[in-house]
Formats: structure tokens, C-alpha cells, sequence
């Protein structure tokens, strides 16, 4: 969306790596990664700890993801992008391997898409690095990188959150009241349990606030949130999915 309004830019292709890659991958990656986060996160932890440390990994590509993503590499070929933007770690190693390998000839932008800064991020070859904090980017000075390749932009979100919104509207569609505090919390794709504990802390504040909670997808947690603040509705406003997020 951010590029279809810059008048310089001719094309723009988005690819999705697990939309080009089989099934077994695809839950890997995916359902995967949410069921350890859920069951070991301890582990998952670890596994981030141990690859921590800039350019401990340098450029490579696991065979594993090598054999799954030549797909997403072909596609990336044929379009010969004079850029690419990549916002996760996987695209971020396929492309800087292909730069290494005299197989493409790009610039390549790294936009991380987490709070911090995480050595799986950092691959040998990049044109720039966008952070999502100021903390980071002083982190990657002091590790030895180019401060002049380096923005603290905050994270990609979309077009619509840069925009407007009329504030009236919004109170009287969602029954919140002017003058009180509001509080937004919102669960994510994985923060089922962690969401129940926060309103349960909040039940508990004497403050004045109102509270709007966005469960998403995650049924089970709408309806353990709205057994949760059944007497309690003046403060809590619960919703499931919603593609209202912007408002």
C-alpha cells in the first residue's frame, strides 16, 4: 500500500514465503512455532539465545529452508527487483545468500518486525536496517554497524493507522465515554492466556479506565474474557475478530 503511492516506484510484487512453499513447511513455520511458544517457550528461548550474537549465522540458509524456498527464489529471480524489502528473517537470509552467490543483484532492506532486535535479523549483506526502537539502533552502533544504514521507524503497520479517525464516532460505537482513560488490550496471535491475566489485573485497579479487549479468532478466550467481566461491563467491551483495529 505504501509503495502503490510513491509515484517512482514502477512495480511493487509481494511475496508470501509460506504461500510458495509445501504444506509440511507451511505448518512448521506457522502452527508449528505457536504450538512451542504455547507448550515450551523455554525452549524457544533458548533456540533465540543461541543465535543471539550478530552475524553468527552470517548469510547462510539452512538445507532445510533451502529445499523449501527454491520456489520463493525463483520468484524472486524472475522479478529482478531493483529492491526488496523483507520483513521477516527467512527472506531476509534467502536474499542476502542469492547477493553473495552473484545470483541477484539488489539492495536489500531489513525491516524487523519485533520490539528488539534478534541476531537471525542480521545477515552480511543489507542496504539498510529499520528498527523498531531507538534502543536497538544504538545497540547495532555499538556492535560495529553503520550508523548511517540504520533507522529506528518504529514497526510496519497499515496504511489506515496513519490516518484520521473521527474520535466522536468512535466513542459512540464502541459505548465509551469522554474523559475516561481507555485502555486497549489486545491478545495477538498467541497471547490468549497471558490477555485473561491482564484484565484480571485490571479488575482489580480502582482507577478509573474503560477497557476495550480484542480477543481475534481465539473463541475460547472471548468467551472466558466475557464470563470474566460479565458483572463488570461498564469498564470491559469485548470483542472478537474486528478489523476496526485502526479506530
Amino acid at each position: 500500500q505504501a509503495l502503490a503511492e510513491l509515484p517512482d516506484v514502477d512495480r511493487a510484487q509481494r511475496i508470501d514465503i509460506l504461500e510458495t512453499t509445501n504444506e509440511a513447511f507451511q505448518k512448521l513455520y506457522d502452527d508449528g512455532y505457536f504450538e512451542m511458544v504455547a507448550r515450551a517457550p523455554w525452549l524457544v528461548g533458548w533456540g533465540y539465545d543461541q543465535v543471539d550474537s550478530p552475524f553468527q549465522l552470517g548469510s547462510r540458509v539452512p538445507w532445510w529452508d533451502q529445499i523449501n524456498t527454491t520456489e520463493t527464489v525463483a520468484k524472486i529471480k524472475e522479478f529482478s527487483p531493483d529492491l526488496v524489502l523483507a520483513t521477516h528473517f527467512l527472506p531476509a537470509r534467502i536474499v542476502a545468500n542469492l547477493q553473495t552467490s552473484r545470483d541477484l543483484f539488489t539492495r536489500l532492506a531489513i525491516i524487523t518486525t519485533d520490539y528488539d532486535v534478534q541476531g537471525l535479523w542480521l545477515t552480511n549483506t543489507f542496504s539498510r536496517i529499520f528498527l523498531a526502537r531507538e534502543e536497538s539502533r544504538q545497540y547495532l552502533i555499538s556492535s560495529g554497524f553503520p550508523e548511517d544504514r540504520l533507522t529506528a521507524s518504529g514497526i510496519p503497520v497499515r496504511y489506515e493507522f496513519g490516518q484520521q479517525v473521527d474520535r466522536a464516532a468512535v466513542l459512540a460505537t464502541f459505548g465509551l465515554r469522554e474523559g475516561v482513560p481507555i485502555l486497549l488490550i489486545s491478545a495477538g496471535a498467541a497471547g490468549g492466556a497471558y490477555a485473561l491475566r491482564i484484565v484480571q489485573q485490571m479488575q482489580d485497579r480502582t482507577e478509573p479506565f474503560q477497557a476495550v479487549v480484542v480477543c481475534g479468532h481465539n473463541a475460547d478466550l472471548k468467551q472466558d474474557v466475557d464470563a470474566l467481566v460479565r458483572h463488570d461491563t461498564d469498564r470491559f467491551h469485548v470483542l472478537g475478530y474486528t478489523t476496526a483495529m485502526p479506530d
